[in-house]
């Protein structure tokens, strides 16, 4: 299972009933983190999480501080941090240099589940979702999900009110259902994606090759035809790689139909000109092609591990992507050299 929000909570709810649960938070960071503020963990009575809030090193800790707080029935704050002369209150686990603060809280019927199971539904159904958290630590205390008021309206909230906003799952399109489709779906399921494989054609690869999760649209496309909105209006991004110019022709001029905001083909540029010639809707989308960040790529798993990235990078507003700098070199390091005393 990957540990977006939403994978943590539709898991979380097919084991609910189960056995009792807590939720931990990170409600304060000081300095640097692995996660960021909002990244939640949910933890049952057996010591099973879902998520995690740091690289490993809080994790074991996490787990039974949380069960503490199921047992007692009891939320809980800790604050950890790398200090090893940090007094004895705070636990000096932390290896990515800064101090955060988790808050823990038990799930139950009294809190709503901490809104959890709204939250679930939200996001589900939105784009972005609003989520307030009370870390006040009073008894039944439950966080709130609001969807009619925007992220930056709910701001002034007092500082034992937290805000998060939480983003839906990534929905993708990949228009071809060939060999090389695999990876690219497998790399999007691992980032907890919701996939949609578009591929009328008998000729292609059987759905036996790919994950159980992937929707699989098998219905030829027709510009215009209303059975197809309802999937084309959720999607974030969409991948044409059809092996074939008068299929991705069609695939290309369905997406005009969608609001999607990235859209990669396959293929040389002198090959989209061809393709781009015999279109007859205007594309009203910007198209990304050769599809993928330049990393120098050759291998299936290369251009999925490319293409898969860019659309990280354009969802996120990063489009000026650069390969970093090393900050140290060979020479650094031998300078640094510790030396013992002879």
């Amino acid at each position: 299972m990957n540990n977006h929000i939403q994978s943590i909570l539709s898991a979380w709810l097919t084991d609910k009933e189960s056995c009792n649960w807590a939720m931990a938070s990170i409600v304060n960071i000081e300095g640097s983190s692995y996660r960021k503020l909002g990244a939640m963990m949910l933890i049952n009575e057996e010591g099973n999480a879902l998520g995690m809030l740091s690289g490993g090193c809080l994790e074991a800790d996490i787990i039974l501080k949380a069960q503490k707080s199921i047992f007692l029935n009891k939320p809980a704050k800790y604050v950890y941090e790398a200090d090893e002369q940090a007094h004895d209150s705070i636990i000096k686990f932390l290896g990515c240099g800064g101090v955060i603060t988790i808050l823990i809280q038990p799930l139950t019927v009294e809190n709503n589940f901490q809104d959890l199971e709204n939250l679930h539904y939200e996001l589900q159904r939105n784009k972005k979702s609003a989520y307030i958290i009370d870390s006040s630590l009073k008894q039944n205390n439950s966080a709130v999900c609001i969807q009619n008021q925007t992220f930056n309206k709910l701001k002034s909230i007092n500082s034992e009110r937290h805000i998060f906003q939480y983003s839906s799952a990534t929905n993708l399109a990949i228009f071809g259902a060939g060999l090389d489709a695999i990876p690219m779906v497998n790399l999007a399921k691992i980032l907890g994606w919701n996939i949609y494989l578009v591929d009328h054609r008998k000729s292609h690869v059987s759905s036996k090759l790919f994950p159980a999760e992937v929707t699989r649209i098998k219905q030829e496309m027709v510009v215009g035809d209303p059975n197809c909105l309802a999937w084309l209006n959720r999607l974030d991004a969409a991948i044409v790689m059809g092996h074939n110019m008068k299929f991705d022709a069609y695939a290309l001029a369905l997406l005009a139909k969608s609001e999607t905001k990235y859209v990669g083909l396959l293929g040389p540029r002198h090959r989209t000109e061809k393709i781009l010639a015999d279109i007859k809707v205007e594309i009203n989308y910007p198209l990304h092609n050769p599809i993928g960040l330049n990393i120098g790529t050759e291998l299936p798993e290369e251009i999925a591990l490319s293409a898969i990235s860019e659309i990280q990078a354009v969802l996120n507003n990063k489009t000026n992507v650069l390969v970093s700098k090393p900050a140290y070199n060979q020479n650094h390091f031998a300078e640094a050299e510790v030396r013992v005393k002879p």
